[in-house]
């Protein structure tokens, strides 16, 4: 069965986006390389201490983000649905000496249950900027991400919602699903 177009545009678009973003004008990668990687502000203001808990970081690109954990002590597994961004992360890890922290495999997000078969056994599952507005099914996303977390460690849903100017102010949009183990969700609009 072949993907539908829209999906295979999106991943053209991602593929295309690795090289632009580890070249000369994309990412600044100066702070990974020397090996204190940081988040933007708001989300180091967001995470707790990492060191010795394993992380699935879903649509992780070219790894940074994954990276930027695995230096702060953690164990981390980066998926992505495309294969130039799988196979630059994989190279990045290499070059950083984070090979064995960090575990980078090339499924689409929808097929991660099959693709990693570690169930419940995440303390945190982090997805970032940009990455949830073209799926198609946001329920079935947080389906996914409720099935890798550790039930006695997970504690909430953060997210963080970009807004655009509706006929009512803002708009901001906001999904999850009720995973038995999950007692908070805080979202906050950007």
């Amino acid at each position: 069965m072949s993907e539908p177009a829209w999906k295979a545009a999106n991943r053209a678009h991602w593929d295309e986006k690795v090289i632009l973003h580890l070249g000369p004008r994309g990412y600044d990668l100066t702070s990974l390389r020397a090996g204190h990687g940081r988040f933007t502000a708001i989300e180091e203001a967001e995470l707790w201490p990492v060191d010795g808990g394993r992380i699935l970081h879903l649509q992780c690109h070219f790894g940074s983000d994954s990276l930027k954990f695995a230096q702060r002590g953690a164990t981390v597994v980066g998926l992505d649905f495309s294969a130039p961004a799988i196979d630059a992360a994989r190279r990045l890890a290499s070059e950083l000496g984070l090979a064995d922290q960090a575990r980078f495999v090339h499924a689409d997000l929808y097929d991660a249950p099959a693709a990693i078969p570690e169930a419940a056994t995440f303390d945190m599952v982090f997805v970032t900027w940009g990455a949830i507005c073209w799926l198609p099914d946001i329920y079935r996303w947080a389906e996914i991400v409720c099935l890798f977390l550790k039930p006695a460690r997970f504690r909430g849903i953060q997210c963080l919602v970009w807004t655009t100017p509706s006929k009512q102010g803002r708009f901001g949009m906001c999904a999850a699903v009720g995973c038995g183990h999950v007692s908070g969700l805080r979202c906050a609009a950007l």
